[in-house]
């Protein structure tokens, strides 16, 4: 057993021989295992979370696989909404009895009261503006696919060899990572409150290399649904770009029009979640923050994003849904509240901010999370255009294929800087004229955002088995929370590819 007051530094914890129907705890198991928990604590403002979690992970790398993980975790978290104490995160690996009983023992052991004002009285459960916390009707969300749990079972031994054949046989040197994970969160408030989701999600991004080193090509898809991806369509667009890419040509950087595809737009829009944040934004920390002889704190209701943009955050979303609730000791909520559809940017203007349970309070403002996962797309009847099309009305510019090592620079105005990588092509009197040599950027997505000449159709974006840096993060005064923001596969990121006038290259880039 482990222990940890910080869940993002506690340790993952393995679970044997748990009997459960599926690959993770049902919800009967779940909730029998929570009701015991509680059973055994007598403060009435503790709520549990549990979360099991299994994943099948195969990685390829020089055209061979090379590596397997067939992870099976449990976690076990602790909290009390009424500051009596600090979070605690409990794993363990045994579900007896006498094993439970020491895990509560354990949590009591860590717990930490809060420090509290000379003036201030103690929080107390039966204050009448906690009641609210009481009311809960969660969104219903279907995340959950048979076909993803199926394929764990067949994924290594039929696709994985599949990419393997597919880049050798191209003359090309490849690397991949196939996972597929399956998830049960259920959330137990004392009085019976009870917060539910199951879900799935899968992943699959591949690079080809020619055998000199000088070209690459990257491809990748993201689905909850194992049957929507497609290896063989992956394998052969990262082998394509790798092939077009040969012989590249150092062109000048400076500010050109730049085509970006789903991938290289994830990039930037992934990092934009903490700029939400309503109590940074209030205090100058954010590019949403403002300063005026009104006393007006933030940009809500004015123009922020080019007109034609709409950017939304929906557990039921069909392709980025996420569980509708809190999860414990994540940013913005008290872990099981609910989660609501929030629009944030609508006709490119800000509509509204992340606003946590207690500074929502203050303001009057309902609480929701940061845009962990979110859709930014066209609004409703904005005429869409293909990477093709893009590319056709496009006399001089760049197109992207994907950013990669992206970190937000200036927190204030949301800077970035990063580089185009495995499929970098200079573009001329409307055709793909030669492949370019990679380039460092240097933009803010406020910029960007502005700077917008067509758009695509949304669709998911893939990653890659490269969980988020905390420096990221960190510009904006905290690690990422635990769950969604740093588990993997990313938080669903719904994007289109988009063609962006002016965009600035800054330097040339060592880069393949």
């Amino acid at each position: 057993m482990s222990r940890s007051m910080n869940p993002m530094r506690s340790r993952p914890f393995t679970l044997r021989n748990i009997p459960r129907a599926g690959r993770v705890l049902s919800r009967a198991e779940a909730t029998a295992l929570a009701t015991k928990l509680l059973g055994m604590v007598s403060d009435r403002s503790v709520g549990v979370l549990i979360e099991h979690a299994a994943l099948d992970l195969t990685t390829i790398a020089n055209n061979k696989i090379v590596g397997s993980d067939d992870g099976d975790e449990l976690t076990i978290s602790f909290d009390s909404k009424f500051g009596s104490g600090l979070p605690v995160t409990i794993g363990t690996n045994q579900l007896d009895e006498a094993m439970l009983r020491r895990v509560i023992e354990e949590a009591k052991g860590i717990e930490t009261p809060l420090p509290l004002a000379e003036d201030a009285e103690p929080d107390d459960p039966d204050d009448p503006k906690y009641h609210t916390y009481d009311k809960r009707e969660y969104l219903p969300v279907s995340l959950w696919h048979d076909t993803t749990i199926s394929a764990m079972d067949s994924v290594r031994g039929e696709v994985a060899p599949q990419l393997v054949e597919q880049v050798k046989k191209a003359n090309l040197i490849g690397a991949a990572t196939v996972g597929l994970t399956a998830r049960s969160s259920l959330y137990m408030y004392q009085p019976g409150l009870t917060a539910w989701s199951q879900e799935t999600d899968c992943e699959l991004t591949m690079t080809a290399r020619t055998p000199d080193g000088t070209a690459s090509g990257w491809a990748g898809q993201a689905n909850r649904d194992w049957s929507k991806i497609d290896p063989a369509a992956v394998a052969a667009a990262a082998i394509d770009l790798a092939n077009r890419g040969k012989n590249p040509v150092a062109i000048e950087p400076g500010h050109r029009t730049a085509i970006l595809a789903p991938a290289a737009v994830a990039q930037i829009v992934r990092l934009m979640a903490p700029m939400f944040d309503a109590y940074q934004t209030d205090h100058n920390h954010t590019p949403f923050s403002l300063r005026s002889m009104t006393g007006k704190t933030n940009k809500l209701g004015l123009h922020v994003f080019d007109p034609r943009l709409l950017m939304v955050s929906d557990p039921a979303d069909p392709e980025g849904g996420f569980p509708p609730f809190f999860e414990a000791n994540t940013s913005g909520g008290i872990a099981g509240l609910p989660l609501p559809k929030m629009t944030w940017v609508e006709g490119g203007i800000l509509k509204n901010l992340a606003y946590e349970w207690w500074y929502g309070l203050a303001k009057g403002k309902d609480w929701c999370e940061q845009p962990f996962s979110v859709r930014l797309g066209p609004m409703a009847g904005t005429t869409t255009s293909t990477i093709e099309e893009m590319i056709a009305a496009c006399k001089d510019g760049i197109y992207v294929s994907r950013f990669s090592d992206v970190s937000i620079v200036d927190r204030k105005t949301g800077v970035m800087t990063g580089m185009t990588r495995d499929g970098c092509f200079h573009i001329k009197a409307g055709k793909i004229d030669r492949p370019a040599n990679n380039y460092r950027f240097t933009e803010s997505p406020f910029f960007v955002f502005n700077k917008l000449k067509m758009i695509g159709v949304p669709q998911r974006a893939a990653f890659g088995y490269t969980p988020p840096q905390p420096s990221d993060f960190d510009n904006f005064g905290a690690w990422p929370p635990p769950g969604r923001a740093t588990r993997w596969p990313l938080a669903p990121t719904i994007v289109p590819p988009m063609m962006i006038e002016d965009f600035s290259f800054t330097a040339l880039a060592d880069a393949v």
